[in-house]
């Protein structure tokens, strides 16, 4: 081959066995914001279509009472919650009695590895989803289901 000549590489196949497939097919991965500043709702919908694929529970449910408890905001915090002096976070409005009974149950039934953090509006969706998928949607007064 002499100075700037190009040589045709023949593509070679590629072996695509069911199990491949669905790997492809189920690659999603879920979307996380680097800074809490940079999260739409866009971001929050397709993460609670994740987690609520993964646990078998329909999204409407927790996209529902996200907007009813704080309108998307993963900042917001109520003051006083039901009037017991307990304050609730976050997207779902949380309680922190509640998150940490929950952990503990979800840890013991082998749903979860390790605690989920109140903080972060990605484990709010696991939990809510979780609770959902339990029965528990109850806790909530906004939740759509009785």
């Amino acid at each position: 081959m002499g100075f700037g000549s190009t040589t045709a590489i023949a593509p070679q196949p590629i072996n695509v066995t069911p199990e491949t497939k669905l790997l492809v097919q189920n690659a999603f991965i879920a979307p996380t914001a680097t800074d809490k500043g940079l999260t739409n709702s866009d971001t929050i919908n397709k993460t609670i279509d994740y987690y609520c694929k993964k646990y078998g529970v329909k999204s409407w449910i927790i996209k529902t009472i996200a907007k009813r408890e704080s309108s998307y905001d993963i900042n917001a915090v109520h003051y006083n919650d039901g009037r017991i002096g307990l304050h609730s976070y976050g997207l779902l409005q949380m309680q922190f009695p509640t998150w940490k009974d929950f952990n503990i149950k979800f840890i013991n039934k082998g749903y979860l590895d390790s605690f989920l953090d109140i903080d972060n509006w990605q484990d709010q969706i696991i939990m809510a989803t979780l609770m959902v998928k339990d029965g528990y949607c109850y806790r909530w007064s906004t939740c759509p289901i009785k």
